[in-house]
């Protein structure tokens, strides 16, 4: 990368992949590491993880996007002339090093955010029986005059207090919080409260962030930089939460490059939804990715599906085609299956609810399972109502 940026003397685009996944991968371990799943999981824990790991792997490539503008000004002398390669490659390497050394209080940082964001969706859980908050300093020589102010401080859980003071309050933070059952409120005119760094004055356990947006990386970075960048996250990291289920019923998550204006996306999604909430599952809805054009990508998002094919959902981590019919007809149920299974192994067919089903829709699925051997299911879904058909072992 360094040979190629020197040969053409300019910067190519705002990230590199490689670096992208290097530094996003260390920064989710650190999530990993941070977040204490508790016995009672929630969908809510599964929601404020996402949230994280997709705000570490946006802040990698706004880390990265600095990192090769800073070698991309190194090209330059001071004196405007060009630098030689080997002048460049030693610039490069100091730029690096430092990138490096960051990363080690960047990765603290993720660890202390996640163990926060873990800590509150608990206090949140808990807030009806325990209902206080304390700040708690840990007193060393190593304290910060900026938490040892705060020490001690009690207020109700649902105080703006902790919207601006809950920790971490600043880099390699280790300050924590202590919920009570009982106590006695400190009066708001006897807190000492201190300045703390901009970056910091959020809730970023409550936001589920690691990284808050007006970090210095993020400024400057144009919005398709970051977009671009996704399409080499990790698969999870490339959908979005739909806020379409209920807490404890399910997650919906829709890929950043999905048709939200295509003619079936909202049967798509309804269908979606009802898996979701019914099942308790994660439902994906995908994006249609051409392969000529998006071919590593697909090796992320559709590691499994028939060769050029996009299915409509991914289900409980199955794929499925979803079709619906235009007209009321047996021939029109079986050409949207022979759609379907073109795409997927797995089928469900939309018909109207005010159609007269007058003929066997077994018949219907024998018939297509001959004519398709790779088909595995097809399920027939008439308003609330739904038949399921497996192909016979």
């Amino acid at each position: 990368m360094v040979r190629q940026l020197w040969k053409k003397k300019a910067l190519e685009k705002g990230f590199d992949p490689v670096l992208v996944q290097a530094y996003g991968e260390e920064l989710s371990d650190a999530i990993d590491k941070g977040y204490t799943i508790s016995e009672d999981f929630t969908t809510e824990d599964q929601r404020k993880i996402h949230s994280l790991k997709k705000n570490v792997w946006q802040f990698s490539t706004a880390k990265t996007y600095a990192q090769l503008r800073q070698m991309s000004d190194a090209l330059v002398k001071p004196d405007g002339t060009m630098r030689t390669f080997e002048e460049f490659r030693i610039q490069t390497t100091i730029i690096t090093g430092e990138q490096l050394r960051h990363l080690k209080t960047e990765y603290q940082t993720a660890v202390a955010g996640a163990q926060m964001a873990s800590k509150w969706e608990e206090i949140q859980r808990m807030k009806e029986a325990y209902p206080l908050l304390e700040f708690i300093a840990v007193e060393d020589e190593h304290t910060t005059a900026l938490c040892r102010s705060l020490d001690g401080v009690i207020r109700p859980v649902d105080d703006s207090f902790w919207m601006q003071f809950y920790p971490p309050n600043h880099y390699n933070c280790r300050s924590t919080v202590k919920q009570h059952r009982k106590g006695e409120i400190t009066p708001d005119d006897k807190i000492l409260k201190p300045s703390i760094p901009d970056i910091f004055k959020v809730n970023l356990g409550e936001r589920g962030l690691a990284f808050p947006e007006d970090h210095a990386y993020f400024e400057g970075v144009p919005a398709e930089i970051i977009k671009e960048a996704r399409q080499f996250f990790p698969y999870a990291m490339q959908f979005d939460i739909l806020d379409v289920t209920d807490r404890l019923k399910g997650i919906v998550r829709q890929h950043f490059m999905t048709d939200a204006e295509a003619s079936d996306y909202s049967r798509v999604l309804d269908y979606a939804t009802q898996q979701a909430r019914s099942k308790k599952i994660i439902v994906d809805i995908m994006p249609t990715l051409d392969p000529q054009g998006h071919a590593a990508q697909r090796e992320i998002i559709f590691p499994d599906a028939r060769h050029g094919k996009s299915a409509d959902l991914r289900i409980d981590k199955l794929l499925w085609e979803e079709e619906g019919i235009k007209t009321h007809s047996r021939r029109a149920i079986k050409g949207a299956i022979e759609a379907g299974a073109n795409q997927a192994n797995r089928v469900v067919i939309n018909i109207p609810v005010d159609m007269v089903l007058d003929f066997e829709l077994a018949k219907v699925a024998r018939d297509k399972f001959k004519d398709y051997r790779d088909l595995l299911t097809i399920v027939f879904k008439q308003g609330d109502m739904e038949y399921r058909f497996d192909r016979k072992k």
